[in-house]
């Protein structure tokens, strides 16, 4: 506040407190009646300072202060918690301070309204710094190198031709294979053709009978 406004300021009585106000800054109270833009004069005026001098009443001074309800609402919460020893037993509460934001609009003192004022501070006009002139470096040329030319491929090679297939070796008869055959004489063939006669005869009479 001191660099942007006056310093004109009361204490005023609210709420069981003193409050330090200046005209154009928001303070907290406790909860007032009313709602939003609603006017609120104060007239219990423990001191004024009207930027000379300091007046302290005895008890109170002769100064009003008018204030602007901004928004009512509640403080963060607060939790009680009591706790009996030895008993089993305590209780958890929690607790919401109400309160009232005000914007204070002026102060008036001796016939005087002393409302925000904005302290108007000179401008201060810096010499402009000469703009240096920037030498542009001369750009390097580039010179492009041309590609390599491609090497030819190589001819594939031709598919050799494929080998006839070998023809395959006839595997000669053992002479033991031969060797090992036993001869048969005339009289078992005689005896095996006997043997197919009884047979066939025997077949014969089973058919007729």
């Amino acid at each position: 506040m001191e660099g942007k406004y006056k310093m004109t300021y009361a204490i005023i009585k609210t709420g069981g407190k003193q409050v330090k106000v200046t005209p154009g800054e928001s303070i907290f109270v406790e909860k007032l009646d009313g709602e939003s833009n609603d006017k609120v004069v104060f007239d219990k005026v423990v001191a004024v300072y009207d930027g000379k001098k300091l007046h302290i009443g005895k008890p109170e001074v002769d100064a009003t202060v008018k204030a602007t309800v901004q928004k009512q609402g509640k403080d963060k919460k607060l939790i009680i918690l009591k706790f009996r020893p030895k008993k089993n037993s305590q209780t958890k509460a929690g607790h919401r301070q109400p309160y009232t934001m005000l914007m204070i609009d002026s102060i008036s003192f001796e016939g005087k309204e002393h409302k925000a004022e904005k302290i108007v501070e000179p401008k201060t006009t810096t010499p402009k710094k000469e703009e240096s002139v920037k030498t542009e470096a001369p750009k390097k040329e580039v010179v492009k190198k041309e590609a390599a030319p491609k090497k030819e491929a190589a001819p594939k090679k031709a598919a050799a031709p494929k080998k006839a297939a070998a023809p395959k070796k006839e595997s000669p008869v053992k002479e033991d294979s031969i060797k090992n055959e036993v001869p048969v004489t005339k009289e078992e063939k005689t005896v095996t053709e006997d043997v197919k006669s009884e047979a066939t005869v025997n077949e014969e009479v089973k058919k007729e009978s």
